[in-house]
């Protein structure tokens, strides 16, 4: 069932993402990047298994009549894609940060 959260969480951040308008830039960044953080968290308990070369998988049953199921799993390759999407969030936050905010970053 965790893995289901991972592509719903990516919705959710999207929806979130939408409806922050009114607030501050800050706190419009740390309600969007929830969601994503919770996908990697996930993905984190996973990484174990599947570096130790297990395949997560789930499956469930969408339109049982004709035989379709929704079925996701992680392996190394898609593991690897995860973290990859990950840094490129944590990428362009740093770089909509403030330019003094950005200098820090890099000085640090």
């Amino acid at each position: 069932m965790t893995l289901l959260w991972i592509p719903l969480l990516s919705l959710i951040g999207s929806v979130i993402s939408a409806f922050t308008g009114k607030l501050s830039r800050n706190q419009s960044t740390f309600a969007t990047v929830l969601a994503p953080l919770t996908a990697l968290g996930i993905t984190l308990y996973h990484a174990p298994a599947v570096l130790a070369g297990e395949t997560i998988r789930y499956s469930l049953a969408w339109i049982p009549s004709i035989g379709l199921d929704l079925s996701l799993r992680i392996d190394g390759l898609s593991l690897l894609f995860m973290f990859m999407v990950c840094l490129l969030l944590y990428i362009h936050v740093i770089i909509s940060a403030p330019m003094t905010q950005w200098l820090s970053f890099i000085a640090t």
